[in-house]
């Protein structure tokens, strides 16, 4: 349905307010969130943070095109 929105999604955050809140995190409690695919982080950065996030809790679930996860969670 073409611009159909879901009433849920205003319960939701949106971009800037989340950026908001993750920049609250770290400025205020040291916690980092930050997306594996961020643009803002080249290919050194997003690697470095794929190791740690793998070190402390494991691969990431993730999904092909065809919704299966492929043995390197890539």
């Amino acid at each position: 349905m073409p611009g159909y929105t879901s009433p849920l999604g205003r319960l939701g955050p949106n971009a800037p307010e989340a950026e908001r809140v993750k920049q609250a995190a770290w400025r205020e409690d040291k916690i980092l969130v930050v997306r594996l695919d961020d643009e803002r982080l080249d290919f050194m950065q997003r690697e470095f943070v794929r190791q740690i996030g793998e070190q402390l809790y494991g691969k990431a679930k993730v999904f092909t095109s065809k919704g299966k996860r492929d043995e390197h969670g890539r």
